[in-house]
């Protein structure tokens, strides 16, 4: 008896993704930088990495320590959009006490006291299903994560999706099965054999949670979120 019976339940998760190519690995992808990059108002005073909250994740072959920092948020607008509409519902805008540090193409870094922060993600998330229910899309936001403790490491941050390495064994016709069962929503598939695909996510904490809330399912050999990766100098 095939186990991949089709759910008879479809719940999908689906948020709108940063259009760029996801490139499979721990640290997911990085936006290489343009010639747009800008650092429209430098900080320079570095944020205490004793600040920084540890969250583990396991990645379906070993535990990942990411690290929050709780007074930055990333904000990716979505390519081919309106951009003064953009600009109008922009997180940053509504609160008067964001400093935005620095920009790399499509995505904005932005400081702000560690509650604020916050809000601004929770009420972005809020805004971002109300946005996707009226046919609207706005800017996707995320908190600042770093690989390392050091205060100096490169800055992370979720603009949505996961990225899901199936076992050698798993067919390819039951990964559709698998996805349904799980109430999940395929975004496309990456170069390849067909067992590595992105599935849709909210941006954010929510995709790392779906990536907790995976790791450990035995058909899954690699799972990561789509991580965004600051760009950096050489």
């Amino acid at each position: 008896m095939n186990k991949y019976k089709p759910a008879l339940t479809k719940r999908y998760i689906v948020i709108t993704a940063v259009a760029s190519l996801a490139i499979f690995a721990t640290l997911g992808y990085s936006n290489p930088p343009t010639k747009g990059e800008t650092v429209s108002k430098s900080i320079t005073n570095t944020t205490q990495s004793n600040s920084w909250k540890a969250i583990t994740w396991n990645n379906g072959k070993r535990d990942i320590t990411s690290w929050l920092n709780p007074e930055e948020y990333a904000e990716f607008y979505v390519p081919n959009n309106n951009a003064a509409e953009q600009l109008k519902s922009t997180t940053a805008l509504r609160n008067a006490n964001s400093q935005q540090v620095k920009t790399h193409g499509i995505t904005t870094i932005w400081r702000a006291e560690p509650q604020q922060v916050e809000n601004i993600v929770s009420k972005s998330l809020a805004d971002s299903a109300s946005a996707a229910a009226n046919a609207k899309r706005s800017p996707n936001v995320s908190p600042v994560f770093h690989s390392s403790p050091r205060p100096n490491s490169p800055r992370m941050a979720l603009p949505g999706n996961v990225i899901i390495r199936f076992q050698s064994d798993m067919a390819v016709e039951n990964i559709h099965i698998w996805l349904t069962q799980h109430n999940l929503l395929k975004e496309r598939s990456l170069p390849g054999d067909g067992l590595t695909i992105v599935v849709k996510s909210e941006p954010g904490m929510a995709a790392l949670n779906l990536v907790k809330r995976l790791g450990k399912q035995t058909e899954i050999y690699e799972i990561s979120p789509n991580w965004w990766s600051e760009p950096q100098r050489r």
